[in-house]
């Protein structure tokens, strides 16, 4: 009966280690491809997860990138075309600011800009999880980085003034 509890024992050791690999593997093939994906991502069959359908087509990517060149290219020809008209400031930076949004906005809608977005999620996530210095080792290894700064500077104040004085030995040596 031990020796049973033993193998079983083992046996689940190996599924884990397996699944580990696994998910190693997964994240080594994400890491690849430019995308990272935690290793809970991996399909738990061993199957290879499917990738997510893209939400638009390329054609409509390229739509929205021209509006959203277009739109800048209007804030800032429009706003060199209102300075000649004689536009009040306050209708002009409305125009140029209505430009920049609508332009962000569309840009939100492309495939780059949801990247962007999930990449902004994924930063804010791993923020949180970061174990921040307290304040008495913030202040202890900003003192410690001063008195090296300042060190380093005396030294190469002190190089500066032996190379001078050679330079300046030298120059009136050769006369």
């Amino acid at each position: 009966m031990a020796s049973t509890t033993a193998q079983e024992k083992e046996r689940k050791r190996k599924k884990r280690q397996a699944q580990a690999e696994k998910a190693r593997a997964a994240d080594t093939q994400t890491a690849a491809e430019g995308t990272a994906a935690p290793a809970a991502d991996a399909a738990p069959s061993g199957g290879k997860k499917k990738a997510a359908a893209p939400s638009h087509s390329k054609a409509a990517d390229v739509v929205m990138w021209f509006v959203v060149w277009v739109s800048l290219l209007a804030a800032v020809v429009g706003n060199y075309m209102m300075t000649h008209q004689g536009v009040v400031l306050y209708q002009r930076i409305l125009f140029v600011v209505g430009c920049c949004v609508l332009s962000l906005v569309v840009f939100l809608f492309t495939y780059l800009g949801k990247r962007t977005v999930k990449f902004a999620k994924d930063s804010r996530n791993e923020l949180r999880r970061v174990t921040w210095p307290t304040k008495q080792e913030t202040v202890q290894t900003s003192v410690v980085v001063a008195i090296v700064v300042f060190i380093v500077s005396v030294g190469l104040w002190f190089f500066d003034i032996i190379i001078s004085w050679l330079v300046s030995t030298f120059n009136a040596w050769l006369g």
